[in-house]
Parts: structure tokens; C-alpha cells; sequence
């Protein structure tokens, strides 16, 4: 121990040790931190512990919460019967391969979207003015249609209640009833997120529209 400086001032803590026993008696690990033992009083709080910074586990939220129930993510695809303005995503080809492709098979094409996603069936008054949008891509997997396919997407939040993205990524199922993709990050309010998206097919119309519904649930991100 020496005396502090005129110009110092000494940490108001002290080093607390303690070690933790297992069934047996044994010693398992020791643990130390620093405890607010100069203003404890006997017969308050003496014996309690106060540390000066936060664990992990307690910065980390774990919680299984509902991000939006009952959201619908709209696909209308560019066909030339539409115009581009009233359309959300495009298949990935020129446009004599989007013909042969829709003509024959749809093995391996991919499209990529920009579509609104919106809390009830309707689609919006206007496809780019939606505060909740799903940007990315899916492709198909396999010859027959309607097919099954594989997602990858953000969900963009723009709106006074969550800003930031969730990424999501799965292969969609078509004859499942319902299908779980997984939620793997995600940007400001849900850093760091991970849950599950499940998705329901809720409306399809030949080859240029179809709905689905969306339920997201997280169980893990940072606040």
C-alpha cells in the first residue's frame, strides 16, 4: 500500500475472491471482480456484490419475441405483359432465355426482387413507398412448376418503430405447408439477430404473382 498523489484521487472499489466448488468439494474455478465495499453497511447490504460492468449474458438479450406477425411479402414478376413499374422482381436472363425458361422449365433460373411487404393481404397503393420491404434473391431448384426454391433476402425496416435489416436465408418448400427458413444477422435494431422466418403460402396466380405470409421470431440479438 502507498499513498496516493495530491493530484490522484483512489478507485472506490475493492477486489472481491471467492472460488466455486463442485458436488465434491473441489475446487473449479476462482473468480474475482471489484465490489463498491466502501459504502456497504453491516446489516444492509454488506454482504451483497456490486459489479461496475455488465456480463455478456446480460448485454446479450435471448428472448423469443415476434417481429411482425402476419406480414405478407408480395412477388409480381416482369413478364413484358407488365410494366417494370408494376412489377417487383425479374428473372436474372435475357429475354429470349425468360421465354424458353417459362416455356419449358424453370430448373435453375433465378430471379431477383424488390418487393413491398405489407401487414395485411392487399398490395400497397404503391410498390416503392412500403416502410418494411424484402430485397434478395431466389432461385429454382427443380423442373416442374410451381417448384420448390431457394431464398436469400434482407428484410429492410424503415419506419419510426425498427429501423435496420434481417437476413434471411432457406430453401422454400413449396408442397410444405408451412417452412422454416433461418434468420442468420441482422443490422442495427436486430444486430447480430437470429430466429426463424416461417413462411406460408397464401395466394398464387399462374406464373407472375404469388403471396406469402411471414411470420419472423427471434431468440437472439444485441441491445
Amino acid at each position: 500500500m502507498i499513498k496516493t498523489l495530491s493530484s490522484h484521487w483512489a478507485i472506490g472499489l475493492k477486489w472481491v475472491f471467492k472460488t466455486k466448488s463442485d458436488e465434491h468439494g473441489h475446487i473449479v474455478k476462482h473468480k474475482a471482480w471489484l465490489a463498491k465495499g466502501y459504502v456497504q453497511q453491516h446489516g444492509v447490504d454488506f454482504d451483497e456484490v456490486f459489479a461496475p460492468v455488465a456480463r455478456l449474458e446480460s448485454v446479450r438479450t435471448i428472448l423469443v419475441v415476434a417481429v411482425a406477425a402476419d406480414i405478407y411479402f408480395h412477388d409480381i414478376l416482369y413478364d413484358f405483359s407488365n410494366s417494370t413499374s408494376n412489377s417487383t422482381s425479374t428473372v436474372v436472363a435475357k429475354p429470349t432465355a425468360l421465354l424458353q425458361s417459362m416455356n419449358t422449365s424453370v430448373l435453375g433460373m433465378m430471379v431477383v426482387f424488390n418487393g413491398p411487404m405489407t401487414e395485411g393481404k392487399a398490395l400497397p397503393p404503391s410498390l416503392e413507398e412500403t416502410t418494411v420491404r424484402a430485397q434478395g434473391l431466389y432461385f429454382y431448384n427443380k423442373k416442374q412448376t410451381p417448384a420448390d426454391a431457394w431464398f436469400a433476402f434482407s428484410v429492410v425496416f424503415n419506419s419510426t418503430g425498427n429501423r435496420g435489416t434481417l437476413n434471411v436465408m432457406g430453401e422454400d418448400l413449396f408442397s410444405e405447408k408451412t417452412r422454416d427458413l433461418s434468420v442468420v444477422g441482422g443490422t442495427s435494431d436486430f444486430f447480430m439477430a437470429r430466429g426463424v422466418a416461417t413462411l406460408r403460402g397464401d395466394a398464387i396466380e399462374g406464373f407472375t404473382y404469388f403471396r406469402l405470409q411471414m411470420d419472423i421470431k427471434l431468440y437472439e440479438y444485441y441491445v
